[in-house]
């Protein structure tokens, strides 16, 4: 039986002249019925923004350097080249991930299906 993981591995660096300033991006698009709430990150980042309804979740992270491990998809998110897969995060058991200049980010979930994910993920704008 195949084990796959998200082995998310952050890079963090004490001097912030040498850590990526990573833009802040908004969801132009949360499913109905969701509403931004204060949350824990479920990855350390640089910054995290969450939404929840009672049975689904949605968390947006800047600043993070995942490993998505084997059993991932390609896709395109924000014209750029992105993975997903699972994360083996009970809470986020979905994630995708790409990076723009040198800021890696991620969007989580839970309830919710690779293609919806997407659409979160491409839809998001500079806050």
């Amino acid at each position: 039986m195949k084990i796959v993981a998200l082995l998310l591995l952050v890079v963090t660096c004490a001097c912030s002249r040498s850590a990526p300033s990573c833009a802040r991006l908004e969801p132009s698009f949360v499913p109905s019925g969701m509403r931004a709430v204060k949350s824990a990150s479920l990855v350390t980042s640089g910054w995290s923004r969450t939404w929840r309804s009672r049975a689904r979740m949605i968390q947006i992270d800047g600043g993070v350097s995942a490993n998505l491990g084997e059993d991932t998809k390609h896709a395109i998110v924000r014209g750029r080249d992105a993975l997903y897969g699972p994360t083996g995060i009970d809470v986020a058991p979905l994630a995708v991930q790409w990076t723009e200049g040198s800021c890696t980010y991620a969007v989580l979930g839970n309830g919710f299906s690779g293609a919806e994910l997407l659409r979160v993920a491409n839809g998001l704008r500079p806050a």
